[in-house]
């Protein structure tokens, strides 16, 4: 169970659904009932139109995917692996990744899609770390209507991982940006597709349960000239996510296959102006039950601490497991002096209807907590991406967290590391906790 609570008050709550250079553009209003863009111009970059990404993982094997015509000498075990982009003639693209120990493992991308992995380059990487290697490069994308189009991605491996268990993972690093007039006032608008597969494809995008926001959009609501899409801001939505503008409230109805343009249209229910979840705001109160089946009220909470962490996470996590050992840490030093963390697991039960299935992942992730000694509560609905706090918040990405004093106003987003430590004692001791 989940309630949004809006207002500082716990009685009245509320049941809701949860820069670059740009060519002046035409603005088109296809009819009364249904509001078109104008031409929405491809962008380089993930970051120039969202400030998230969410990776797809493409799994290696021993042989090829497809047949090669030709391979380089290989300095390690060749893994093969593929991408599948657009949805024209031939539109798998063949890798392989040459695995060393360590960061020497070189990536082969057939980038012309010949079938030859030896005029491609040398198999280096972008960015070369310890712990991952990266490198951005753009593919000649086949489409069935429009023929190809340049599309810019960016892929990465993680050297202290298996690779058999994630392969080289990818992610679009392009987005379609361009205006739109709604309610009488033109806005900047961006479009993106969030499945890695080039295709805004709205039947796709409907039908998926797990991923509902394959396609995103981003509007410059307060006409600052930057459209903010950080989890707090009221600027970013997903497909299926009404929005706000001079009072009416609007929903994607249609956007074209290769993000040229996107179609509005009335939506079904009226919804309020988003809040803010940026740091001098209060963070939305909410109530969702505990991974042992208590109600926890995020209002109330914090009144029983001087300041809170709350940590959006999950056990399939690496980067929340990597933080994990530092956030115990600061809770052990600060726990007495009034600091408290509330934890919101974004675990997903296989059939989160079905009980048996949502108490298995249930104990799964309260034993990872014992093991682990976090001794907090964790919020948990069995949802995964669509956990109803996580879409409350609009996490786009965990670990993601908020410090909030004891009134629940944010002070701090998504500080880790070192700075966690300091944050919090900066706030106990404003707070008089020393």
């Amino acid at each position: 169970m989940f309630v949004p609570i809006h207002g500082r008050s716990a009685r009245a709550r509320l049941l809701v659904l949860p820069v670059v250079f740009l060519a002046t553009l035409m603005v088109v209003s296809c009819s009364s009932d249904s509001w078109r863009s104008g031409a929405l111009e491809l962008v380089e970059g993930y970051e120039q139109a969202a400030t998230y990404y969410m990776p797809s993982r493409s799994p290696v094997q021993a042989e090829p995917v497809e047949t090669l015509v030709a391979e380089p000498d290989y300095q390690g075990t060749p893994l093969y692996g593929s991408y599948t982009i657009g949805d024209g003639e031939d539109n798998t693209f063949s890798y392989v990744l040459d695995h060393q120990e360590g960061s020497a493992s070189l990536f082969y991308l057939d980038l012309n899609n010949n079938e030859d992995l030896t005029d491609d380059g040398d198999g280096g990487w972008d960015e070369v770390s310890d712990a991952t290697n990266r490198i951005t490069t753009t593919l000649m994308v086949p489409f069935e209507r429009g023929g190809e189009l340049p599309l810019q991605f960016f892929f990465y491996f993680f050297n202290t991982r298996d690779p058999m268990e994630l392969g080289v993972l990818y992610t679009r690093s392009s987005s379609r940006v361009g205006e739109i007039r709604l309610s009488g006032t033109t806005y900047r608008i961006a479009i993106v597709e969030n499945d890695n597969n080039g295709l805004f494809d709205m039947k796709d995008a409907e039908a998926d349960t797990i991923l509902p926001g394959i396609i995103g959009f981003t509007i410059d609501l307060n006409g600052d000239g930057e459209m903010s899409s950080s989890s707090g801001s009221p600027e970013n939505y997903r497909l299926g996510e009404a929005f706000n503008v001079g009072g009416k409230s609007y929903e994607i109805a249609d956007v074209s296959p290769r993000g040229e343009w996107i179609e509005f249209q009335l939506a079904a229910e009226e919804v309020e102006p988003r809040l803010y979840i940026e740091v001098g705001h209060t963070a939305p109160s909410f109530a969702q039950e505990d991974c042992r089946g208590n109600m926890i009220e995020l209002e109330e909470y914090v009144k029983d601490y001087k300041v809170v962490l709350l940590d959006f996470w999950a056990t399939w996590c690496g980067p929340c497991i990597a933080e994990l050992p530092n956030v115990l840490a600061v809770f052990e030093e600060y726990r007495d002096q009034g600091f408290g963390v509330l934890g919101v697991s974004l675990d997903l039960a296989p059939d989160p209807d079905n009980p048996a299935e949502f108490q298995k992942t249930a104990e799964q992730v309260r034993a990872f907590m014992d093991e682990m000694e976090m001794d907090w509560p964790t919020t948990y609905d069995g949802l995964y991406w669509n956990n109803a706090v996580s879409r409350y918040y609009r996490v786009n990405s965990i670990p993601a967290t908020f410090l909030l004093d004891s009134e629940g106003k944010i002070h701090y987003v998504n500080v880790r590391g070192e700075a966690l430590g300091e944050a919090v004692k900066a706030m106990l001791e404003e707070a008089g906790g020393q």
